[in-house]
């Protein structure tokens, strides 16, 4: 089998004649634009953990989507992308389309467009937030957040001529004082709001704000109002 380390040393030539395309066509003006792409095509091969499992270990599709990655500040976009959920890591086809796995180290965030919208995540490294790390969705961001961790595990109660299967997995996070808490629906919400759960009512009720944990995505007003109050 050929080593990573060969497949590198065929494929440099190529991504540097690829990254002189690029600059040629004025996507980059300078070095540290160059040097920029090198950043974004660092990591190393991409290999399926469990090949042997019905379905994939991405979110949304195996397919790859149009997104875009911010890497020390610098952003490439398009890009295309698959998030890998057992592996909690990015993936992007080299310019010999074999899937390279981005390294996570400089990341800042990336993005998904999927069903016409795009979705938002950032990584958690770890300590940053208490009971929280990994790639999250970014739902709401202010003085507290609201995350969407999506994660896959493997159901290995098939039958026999089954294979065991990949199954799905999210878990809504409300991050106050830099620590997560998960939020499983209205009551969690409430609970974690303490004292502040009086006025969010209020303020639902005022403004026809109805929060669903099937609507992840409902909680963010009542976040960014109780973000506003001193």
């Amino acid at each position: 089998m050929e080593s990573l380390l060969d497949l590198n040393m065929k494929v440099a030539p190529l991504f540097f004649l690829f990254c002189s395309l690029i600059c040629n066509r004025g996507k980059c003006s300078s070095p540290d634009s160059l040097y920029a792409f090198q950043q974004l095509y660092n990591g190393r091969a991409w290999k399926n953990d469990n090949p042997s499992l019905a379905g994939d270990p991405f979110l949304y599709t195996n397919a790859y989507l149009k997104g875009s990655v911010t890497i020390h500040g610098h952003t490439f976009d398009p890009v295309r992308l698959k998030y890998d959920l057992w592996r909690d890591e990015i993936v992007t086809p080299m310019i010999t389309g074999e899937p390279l796995q981005l390294n996570k180290e400089g990341i800042d965030s990336f993005t998904l467009l999927f069903d016409n919208r795009i979705v938002h995540f950032r990584p958690l490294m770890h300590g940053q937030v208490k009971e929280l790390e990994g790639y999250v969705e970014i739902l709401y961001e202010g003085k507290s957040a609201l995350y969407m961790r999506h994660t896959k595990k493997v159901d290995r109660s098939a039958v026999e001529n089954k294979k065991d299967t990949y199954f799905q997995q999210r878990q809504l996070y409300y991050v106050m004082g830099g620590e997560a808490f998960p939020v499983s629906g209205r009551r969690d919400f409430f609970r974690i709001l303490g004292d502040r759960r009086v006025q969010a009512k209020e303020y639902m009720h005022k403004n026809h704000v109805k929060v669903s944990s099937k609507r992840p995505e409902s909680f963010a007003a009542v976040a960014r109002y109780i973000d506003s109050l001193k």
